[in-house]
């Protein structure tokens, strides 16, 4: 849960959240958050360590407070593979990728962030006037304008960029475990009746936000 001071970084999981997080810290020296207090070695590794003195809070919960948000959203088959190849490594499963996506994300079964679909409503249906969407491949392509523009949003004015951000490709050379393909690497990897499935199930939450599966 958020202090009142604090604004929360949502999003479905594998949808730009730690990227969000490192511009803020890399450009911007802004220390953040994580309601997951026992995030893996990789967080800290990246120079994402844990400070209570931040104003950004990292959740991917369907968090009832949606006041003072920041809300990243990705392109939902991006986004359902790279969390699939996510959780297929963290829980050292031998799965087939193709399998873990219909069993695992499009049918919901183990996934305690709900749909990518169900998520996007819940954050996004008659939203506050304080919650901000932020697609992922704009901060991608974008990631110091995109990130400055959030912390005007939020009346941080004081939001002058320190330093450059290297680009995705760094960030994927360094980690490649975490940072994996970024955008539209993940078509081949998807199931054709979960693509029917997505475009029955969340036709809507797609269009709303803006994308074709």
């Amino acid at each position: 849960m958020k202090e009142k001071h604090q604004i929360y970084l949502a999003s479905y999981p594998r949808s730009g959240n730690t990227l969000f997080r490192l511009v803020l810290k890399e450009c911007f020296n802004l220390e953040t958050d994580t309601i997951y207090k026992n995030e893996g070695d990789l967080q800290n590794s990246v120079g994402l360590g844990l400070t209570n003195a931040s104003y950004f809070v990292k959740t991917h919960e369907p968090e009832e407070d949606r006041s003072k948000t920041i809300y990243l959203v990705r392109n939902p088959i991006d986004a359902i593979v790279s969390y699939a190849h996510y959780y297929k490594r963290e829980k050292s499963l031998d799965t087939n990728i193709r399998t873990l996506i219909l069993k695992l994300v499009i049918q919901g079964k183990g996934n305690p962030f709900t749909g990518w679909g169900n998520h996007v409503s819940h954050w996004t249906n008659d939203p506050p006037k304080d919650l901000l969407v932020i697609k992922f491949e704009d901060l991608k392509s974008s990631p110091i304008e995109v990130v400055n523009s959030a912390l005007k949003f939020h009346n941080l004015h004081n939001s002058i960029p320190s330093n450059a951000f290297p680009p995705f490709s760094y960030w994927h050379d360094k980690y490649p475990e975490f940072f994996r393909q970024g955008t539209g690497g993940y078509q081949n990897e998807f199931p054709l009746i979960a693509r029917f499935i997505l475009k029955f199930r969340w036709a809507k939450q797609i269009r709303d936000m803006g994308y074709k599966v």
